[in-house]
């Protein structure tokens, strides 16, 4: 796939077929939310000097009534003085809400984050990366975890 956010799109879609509403603390979902949730300093820092990069968040989201957990992007991200907003980026399967929602987030409800180059590069995305069918098709899109975002 030769469009980045799109194969990103394809690739949460993909995922959240086989695990909506399910996070497995100590798992390799649950490990990739605690690094994701370590690392937001990086994704801050990029997000302070935007030049040629896109912004998401992957957010945890507490279904109607409490029956369960949604797993949703978002993008277009902002900080705002608790957390971040942004726009809801696909349907949830779960939640209420629909594509192109403004979206709300806490810090403490992220659990990935991507911050996507212009020329396809992609940092962060931690939950993507531990699936085979992102490792497939981003590929060498994906810079090393611990490389700093380069969005001049």
């Amino acid at each position: 796939m030769s469009n980045p956010r799109l194969a990103l799109l394809a690739v949460a879609a993909l995922m959240s077929l086989g695990c909506a509403g399910v996070v497995i603390p100590g798992g390799p979902a649950g490990d990739d939310i605690v690094e994701a949730r370590a690392t937001l300093k990086v994704f801050d820092d990029a997000l302070a000097q935007p030049g040629v990069c896109s912004f998401l968040l992957k957010v945890a989201v507490s279904t109607e009534g409490g029956a369960g957990v949604d797993h949703m992007w978002i993008r277009d991200v902002v900080r705002t003085p608790t957390g971040y907003a942004g726009v809801l980026d696909g349907d949830p399967i779960l939640a209420e809400g629909a594509d192109g929602d403004q979206w709300v987030a806490t810090r403490e409800s992220v659990e990935d984050w991507s911050v996507n180059h212009d020329d396809g590069r992609i940092w962060g995305g931690r939950t993507y990366r531990s699936s085979l069918i992102g490792r497939v098709l981003l590929g060498d899109k994906l810079q090393p975890l611990d490389a700093a975002p380069d969005c001049q």
